[in-house]
């Protein structure tokens, strides 16, 4: 039989608060399309809406998956990392790995190590239940550790975030510099401007394309996404709370025949409330950073700003104060630090799932991802100590990286069986 890992090593380095464990697993294997969603469906369905229900239902499973995160303490860090090795004379040989990437901190060594292990645990089950269309198995050498956390020397780093906007709410759909001459004064003297930070909303991307385009570039790069949960969300709930009161001091001022501002300034107080709503449950600090060993070009950051939010308005049901991305360049430092976050401003569970995903079950053989093509299940079998005399080890079930060994007894092989099966 041979030697499986099933625990992953822990490494430990002295910081300046104190000690930092550092943990992971490794994406094993992702399902094939076909055989992870539900062929059921209505004949009248057309192939388009059918998938984009599929990927509702998944952004549904992201979205609890990093709820569950929201119960662990704010010295826990949780990354994921996409790293996308291109071969351009042969492009079959191209990687991409993934790696969730557990970050605990403590004043103690023996403090930071029995967390990351606390953390593991509590991950693993996690994992099973909320990507089911993913096997992962722990990365058991210090060194395939350090290969995943620094793969290549890094020389520059992009930060992917929200896009924020001075709005006026006296002309819809006006464009102002951010600052101060953005302020303006409406007709009744009040002002009539306020700061929007446009939330994420899915895209729905399957990440194809976005794979494909880093598949095809000469360099290397490294897609680095970190979430933790946030400790207070006071200060953004507050000004969220202003914004609704200026949309509505607005809005009580305007005349009935007035009604693309009166929309506009409706708009964004129902995003503001809706926000400040999933706050009050769980709110999460998030970056999203890609790096690259030489330059890395503004193309590759809008793909991957496009692979997870939606444009404004783009699709039915994004409004025109939901969407969007920016992109700017940060220290490779700041990039590879677990604490920092370009954006000071919360993220619901909705925006940090938009960005903390897998790649969906690609439909056809997908360059460097490791297509699973059969599916496997956990055997039901009874306790090893019910197993009688002289028990005989057949195979080993191996489900979703858990291992179980078939075994059979004396008495059992005394009986005619009649067995069918194919591999």
């Amino acid at each position: 039989m041979k030697k499986r890992f099933q625990f992953p090593a822990i490494k430990v380095s002295k910081v300046t608060a104190g000690y930092e464990a550092v943990t992971g697993v490794d994406l094993k294997s992702i399902l094939k399309a076909d055989l992870f969603f539900d062929k059921t469906g209505s004949k009248d369905e057309s192939k388009e809406s059918c998938m984009e229900a599929r990927h509702k239902n998944l952004h549904l499973m992201r979205e609890a998956f990093i709820r569950a995160l929201n119960v662990s303490s704010p010295e826990f860090c949780l990354e994921m990392r996409l790293t996308v090795c291109p071969d351009l004379l042969r492009i079959s040989c191209g990687k991409v790995f993934i790696s969730l990437i557990i970050r605990t901190f403590s004043s103690s060594e023996e403090g930071a190590r029995e967390q990351a292990v606390s953390k593991y645990l509590g991950l693993r089950p996690l994992l099973l239940a909320y990507m089911k269309e993913a096997e992962f198995v722990a990365i058991p050498t210090e060194e395939l550790l350090e290969r995943r956390l620094n793969p290549f020397p890094v020389k520059k780093a992009l930060s992917i975030g929200r896009f924020r906007e001075t709005v006026s709410l006296s002309t819809p759909l006006e464009r102002l510099n951010l600052g101060f001459v953005a302020e303006g004064v409406s007709g009744n003297g009040k002002a009539d401007t306020v700061s929007h930070l446009f939330p994420w909303v899915p895209s729905y991307s399957d990440w194809r394309n976005l794979l494909d385009t880093l598949m095809g570039q000469v360099d290397p790069c490294q897609i680095i996404v970190r979430v933790k949960p946030a400790r207070d969300s006071h200060d953004f709930r507050s000004f969220l709370e202003a914004t609704v009161r200026s949309c509505e001091l607005f809005m009580a001022g305007m005349g009935e025949h007035q009604i693309p501002m009166t929309r506009q300034a409706l708009a964004i107080r129902d995003v503001a409330l809706a926000r400040l709503s999933e706050l009050r449950h769980c709110s999460f600090h998030a970056g999203v950073f890609i790096l690259a060993p030489s330059t890395l070009d503004m193309p590759e950051a809008s793909v991957l700003g496009g692979s997870i939010t939606a444009m404004s308005g783009s699709r039915e049901g994004t409004g025109f104060y939901q969407g969007g991305f920016s992109v700017k360049t940060v220290s490779v430092r700041e990039a590879l630090d677990p604490d920092f976050f370009p954006e000071r401003e919360p993220f619901t569970a909705s925006e940090a799932a938009c960005a903390f995903r897998l790649p969906s079950p690609p439909l056809d053989e997908s360059t460097g991802l490791p297509i699973r093509k059969s599916r496997t299940s956990l055997a039901l079998l009874p306790y090893l100590h019910e197993q009688g005399e002289d028990p005989l080890e057949l195979v080993i079930n191996e489900h979703q990286g858990l291992e179980q060994p078939v075994i059979v007894n004396r008495d059992d092989r005394m009986l005619h069986t009649f067995i069918i099966g194919a591999t």
